[in-house]
């Protein structure tokens, strides 16, 4: 079951959507911080600060005045606290907040086995994963298909592509990263 990642990838292809516009004008940007806030919110907060962290790059380097990214920030951090409203009104602190976003960061860190680093192109290319547990160092990942390593490739290769500026190339980019 998908449950929140097609929620937060519509937000993701949004915000590369309204980075590739020609013309970044005050609502696009507010639209940004909308979609960056619910990013953030979605599922675990710390991919959604690096994608966000990203994006405000790439805006940086479209030539947007830093003064302008100060409208989507306050928008992104607005609609990710309300998010966290039903914690507040139960009673709450701001420092329960951050203790929070520690307790969840452990929980992933302890839930992570240490991969060799790469090891992610070993279920692209060929559909299995390494595993500490079981029997076989190696599983089968169910829901692998030809078209992962063939979408990979293609991505690759219109990084290279000469026709497309960098802002074109950005969503081959972000796949990539």
């Amino acid at each position: 079951l998908s449950l929140l990642d097609l929620p937060q990838v519509f937000f993701i292809l949004s915000v590369l959507y309204l980075t590739i516009k020609k013309n970044i004008n005050r609502r696009t940007l507010f639209v940004i911080g909308i979609s960056l806030g619910s990013i953030v919110s979605i599922k675990f907060f710390a991919s959604g600060l690096i994608f966000s962290a990203f994006i405000y790059m790439v805006l940086i380097m479209r030539k947007i005045e830093i003064k302008k990214l100060f409208l989507p920030s306050l928008v992104t951090l607005f609609v990710y606290l309300i998010s966290y409203f039903g914690y507040f009104l139960s009673g709450h602190s701001p420092v329960d907040f951050i203790k929070l976003h520690f307790y969840v960061l452990r929980f992933y860190k302890d839930f992570i086995p240490d991969y060799p680093p790469f090891e992610i192109w070993r279920l692209i290319a060929l559909g299995e994963w390494k595993v500490w547990f079981g029997n076989s160092p190696f599983v089968r990942a169910p829901a692998w298909w030809i078209g992962w390593p063939i979408s990979v490739f293609a991505t690759i290769l219109v990084l290279f592509y000469k026709q497309l500026n960098w802002v074109e190339k950005l969503p081959a980019v972000w796949v990539i990263f």
